[in-house]
């Protein structure tokens, strides 16, 4: 009989934290422009966009030393110099904010209203990158699967270490979202962008993680990770 130990899950990305004071050097892509009266945009729904703010900036805020990818469009991957993006907000004129990432999916700023406001920030070539390929960034991920569970598991990735298996066949109900406002299918996103098996998990998605070296697997759900022996 196989043993089961239960662990609690938490995610976090700690290496490398640092109080941040000011912004970081992002080399000699980085666009930093100190903001003059820029125009405002006027957002689908009506509302104004009156500044884009960096709390890294004005407040004594720890980040994780690594770049992180906030946008992409056809030519460039968009970078901080550390993980920020989520302290980084875009306010408009009724009173509302949204995260950067969100307000550049819903299209109520573009990369353009980063320079008027004076956000730095890196740009990379795709080309750069390796293969070449256009890569997104992802937004969020949305499963809207509501059948019951079955005893038929899904393989919807492998690399040389791991076999990755949603416990139900989910792939077809996984949307991911982009920060350029275009979402695609799970299987497809794996193709099109760098979504990796842990950002599902992080979504609270259940995946079943398979060791290619000794059998034994993980089951992440709900918060929690079930590990299994061969």
């Amino acid at each position: 009989m196989k043993r089961i130990v239960i662990i609690t899950l938490t995610i976090f990305l700690l290496a490398g934290c640092q109080k941040t004071e000011a912004p970081a050097d992002t080399g000699n892509d980085t666009v930093v422009l100190e903001p003059s009266e820029p125009e405002t945009t006027v957002t689908e729904t009506g509302r104004r966009v009156i500044g884009i703010i960096d709390r890294t900036v004005t407040e004594p805020l720890g980040t994780c030393d690594a770049h992180e990818g906030f946008h992409a469009d056809g030519e460039y991957v968009y970078y901080f110099p550390s993980i920020k993006s989520h302290y980084v907000t875009v306010r408009y004129s009724d009173g509302s904010e949204n995260p950067l990432k969100k307000a550049l999916y819903l299209g109520d700023i573009t990369i353009a209203d980063l320079d008027e406001y004076g956000i730095g920030y890196g740009k990379q070539k795709h080309t750069e990158n390796g293969n070449g390929g256009a890569k997104k960034i992802v937004y969020d991920i949305i499963c809207d699967f509501e059948g019951c569970e079955s005893d038929t598991e899904e393989v919807f990735y492998e690399n040389s270490d791991y076999i990755y298996s949603f416990p139900n066949p989910l792939s077809q109900h996984i949307t991911v979202l982009f920060t350029d406002g275009s979402e695609e299918n799970v299987m497809d996103a794996f193709d099109n962008s760098d979504l990796v098996p842990y950002d599902l998990i992080a979504a609270g998605i259940p995946v079943w993680e398979e060791s290619k070296l000794d059998g034994s697997s993980t089951f992440y759900s709900d918060g929690e990770v079930y590990y299994h022996e061969p």
